[in-house]
């Protein structure tokens, strides 16, 4: 995972990764399977990073979980059998999403890519300048975005708090992109996508997804004022029993293992009497190094949908 302080230093991140990214459509005929982490594209081998074997065994209607127990002849024979069968009814061709020889992602030909040096593109020709404070990290999988509005920091308590908003994209397939509403802690730079009105988002499955980015951008602060409004009622509402408090809601989430590890620690800085305390633990889990970018976006967006319940 790598991070960024502004708008510039991002899209230098963004594009030293996309240099190596390149897209083929590939007939069916033409892959071969090893085993679940390596397909031969036209009897060359590349290997397979864990979300293209996902997508693989979704689209072939493998289990992913019984695959990943068999040695690599079994995986083989199982993958090389259904996609045959998808070769006979007719569907001929898959999109690779490629970085370097590896495979990273795979789609239909349906599937219109909108890159996340797209998004960066689209935010400068918005007139979003390099120097824009930013909240921004980025692994193989996903991008989290946050334009920070230092011009309107507000307070909830003794907290001061930095409004913005969200933008998040994935190159391969783990979310559409979507705008929201952010708020940044100052305090300790936890981080909340709040969405008490709503969060846009696009798929990918249009040639429009840029053109549309502006329209997000602008509709995204309107929810902002009755959110910090909740932020500070959220401070008046007392939690008796903490803990159980904590279970109870986790238990809405279903946490992988590493997002209930990150809860867990994030307890004992968040501890206090109010529901605001209670959304701190999420946000400040949302900070673990140890999480995906993926997970702590989910986190934080699971906190802003735990703000709904101040109102």
């Amino acid at each position: 995972m790598r991070s960024a302080k502004t708008l510039g230093e991002a899209r230098e991140l963004v594009e030293s990764a996309s240099r190596s990214h390149r897209d083929r459509v590939v007939p069916l005929e033409a892959l071969r399977f090893r085993g679940l982490g390596t397909v031969e594209i036209e009897g060359t081998p590349h290997p397979a990073g864990p979300t293209a074997r996902k997508a693989f065994c979704a689209k072939l209607g493998v289990p992913l979980g019984y695959l990943e127990r068999c040695p690599d002849r079994i995986q083989a024979e199982n993958l090389n059998y259904w996609l045959d069968s998808e070769i006979g009814e007719g569907r001929p061709e898959f999109l690779l999403r490629m970085d370097g020889e590896r495979i990273r992602a795979v789609f239909t030909p349906r599937y219109k890519p909108f890159d996340n040096v797209e998004v960066l593109d689209e935010l400068h020709r918005l007139g979003y300048g390099d120097g824009v404070g930013v909240r921004f990290r980025i692994d193989d999988d996903f991008m989290s975005l946050a334009l920070l509005n230092e011009e309107r920091n507000f307070r909830v308590g003794r907290d001061e708090m930095t409004p913005g908003t969200s933008v998040v994209n994935s190159e391969t397939g783990l979310s559409s992109l979507k705008v929201s509403t952010f708020f940044l802690r100052l305090v300790c730079t936890n981080g909340m996508v709040a969405g008490t009105v709503g969060t846009a988002r696009l798929r990918h499955v249009s040639e429009k997804t840029g053109s549309r980015l502006k329209e997000l951008l602008e509709g995204a602060p309107v929810s902002a004022g009755r959110e910090i409004e909740l932020l500070r009622k959220a401070r008046e509402i007392p939690v008796e029993d903490f803990d159980e408090a904590l279970e109870r809601i986790a238990s809405e989430l279903k946490p992988t293992p590493a997002e209930r590890k990150a809860l867990k620690e994030a307890v004992p800085l968040e501890y206090g009497p109010s529901f605001f305390n209670v959304l701190n633990v999420y946000t400040r889990a949302a900070r673990s190094p140890k999480l995906s970018v993926a997970s702590s976006d989910r986190l934080q967006r699971f906190a802003g949908a735990l703000l709904a319940r101040a109102a």
